[in-house]
Parts: C-alpha cells; structure tokens; sequence
C-alpha cells in the first residue's frame, strides 16, 4: 500500500488549501500548474512571499524580482479578498445549507452584492442542472463579480 505524507507548516497548508478551493470555484487546474496566468502569478508570488516569512530558501530567479509588489497587483486585478470571502462563505454555506436529497449544488456568487445562491439538485436532476449552469455561464460570462460553480 502506498501512502502519502505532507508535513507542512499552516502558512503552506493554508497557501496549499487555497490553490484547491481556488482552482474548484474557478475550474481551473491550478495544482497542476494550468489555468490563467493571472492566478498562477498570484499563487507563485504568493509562495515566494511565504518562503521569505518563514525563512526558507528563495529560487534564485526571484532575485531581482520585487515579488511583493507583484502580488499586490494581483490581489488588486483579482479582488482576491472579496473571492476568497466568497469562498470560504460558500463552502460554509454548502456545509450549512446541505440539504440530504440535493446530490448536485449549483452555486452562484455575486462578490458586488456580496451575495450567495445556492440551488440543490438530486441525482436525477444532472441534466436539469447543467442546462441551467450552462445558461447561466453564458449569461454571466463577461461580469467579473459573478462565479458560478456546478
């Protein structure tokens, strides 16, 4: 059998935590260095940061590189604050809210409005649920304060 072990300090579980909560709500493969360039500068800078906090060792390619302005750039063009709020009240309110016959969620998060809806759905009801997810994809694709998750 075949077991994996991680220890890691809370700054990087946390950091670790977040590119997984992250790349789910933003269907994006993060963990496995694809998705959009703007996410994966924020996780990178991130990690450099986190490095710098706890002592450790820096590649050397990051140098000459002024990783803390880097990032809050990108905390700027993401609202990472607002995303990650919404997030963390999303999955509290999954966890909350879970009702025992929805087997599917469709989940809506308005970070203007700082609003969240939440839509059950059971077993038999996935092709119900991605119409839906899919016409509102469409009709949410170009409003930044809007993610949507199935």
């Amino acid at each position: 059998m075949f077991v994996e072990l991680q220890l890691r300090s809370k700054i990087q579980h946390s950091w670790a935590t977040t590119v997984e909560v992250v790349g789910t709500f933003t269907k994006q493969a993060l963990k496995a260095s694809s998705g959009e360039e703007i996410w994966l500068d924020f996780f990178k800078y991130a990690s450099v940061e986190f490095a710098k906090l706890e002592n450790c060792p820096v590649d050397e390619s990051y140098a000459d590189v002024n990783t803390f302005e880097k990032l809050k750039r990108c905390v700027g063009t993401l609202y990472i604050h607002k995303r990650l709020d919404a997030f963390n009240v999303a999955v509290k309110t999954i966890s909350f809210k879970k009702s025992k016959w929805a087997h599917y969620y469709l989940l809506l998060l308005d970070l203007e409005k700082r609003v969240i809806n939440l839509q059950g759905f059971n077993k038999s009801q996935l092709e119900e649920a991605t119409r839906i997810y899919n016409e509102d994809e469409r009709k949410y694709r170009d409003d930044d304060n809007k993610d949507l998750v199935l």
